[in-house]
């Protein structure tokens, strides 16, 4: 995933990642999309049981946030 947060998610290079299902991502590192637009990339900490949403962990740039595909997210692997 080499694509700027906040850029096109088609403006990559590499392998392109794939939209997903949100479950079964814990430890993975991903990217949320929405509007073909790149928001925030990071690792999985929680899911929601019925795939609803996720948690990503914090890191150096960003705090812990939580995203819901109900809210028009994608999630990419």
């Amino acid at each position: 995933m080499s694509a700027a947060v906040g850029a096109p998610a088609t403006s990559r290079t590499g392998p392109v990642p794939q939209a997903a299902t949100w479950q079964n991502h814990a430890g993975e590192t991903v990217e949320i999309v929405k509007s073909g637009h790149i928001v925030r990339r990071g690792i999985v900490e929680e899911e929601m049981p019925d795939g609803s949403g996720l948690w990503l962990a914090a890191d150096a740039a960003d705090r812990r946030e939580n995203f819901h595909k109900s809210l028009g997210f994608e999630l990419w692997v």
